[in-house]
């Protein structure tokens, strides 16, 4: 079970950094870190509870109605669009995407392997969710097998 404090109070670090995350440059639009201190502080939506896996202990969030597993906390994307909404009521114009060119952030970070602490964590969530992909899919083949042998006419 998943262990609500209704006292959490996300850091400053821990809100700028989930500010990144959700696209959100925490100097330019501090008045949208509302949006990822709500996002750091929302409580997991039912039927969803975080699980692990048995490998390495790495979080995921599984659904035990529809059987869906997702390596992100279900309500980021909801954070993401708000922001984005947010965004387009402040600028006048959609919200886009970053090029990729995170040339000030590297430099800046001092990250000495030529990407910026967002860009790893984008790389490593994509990593697990391609990983856990793959494994739902072998499971589900697997099951499939299992299912057609059991039905398998009998000579």
């Amino acid at each position: 079970e998943e262990e609500i404090d209704g006292n959490y109070e996300p850091t400053e670090q821990e809100v700028r950094e989930y500010a990144e995350w959700l696209g959100i440059d925490p100097d330019k639009d501090k008045e949208f870190l509302w949006i990822a201190k709500s996002g750091l502080k929302a409580p997991l939506p039912a039927p969803w509870k975080p699980c692990q896996t048995g490998d390495d202990g790495e979080l995921f969030y599984f659904n035990f109605e529809t059987g869906e597993s997702v390596w992100d906390h279900p309500c980021d994307e909801h954070h993401r669009s708000l922001f984005h909404k947010e965004f387009e009521k402040k600028y006048g114009r959609p919200f886009e995407e970053p090029d990729g060119d995170q040339s000030q952030s590297q430099s800046q970070s001092g990250d000495t392997a030529g990407k910026s602490g967002n860009a790893l964590e984008d790389e490593r969530r994509k990593e697990k969710k391609d990983k856990k992909e793959k494994k739902d899919k072998k499971e589900k083949k697997d099951k499939k097998l299992k299912k057609d042998r059991l039905e398998a006419p009998k000579a």
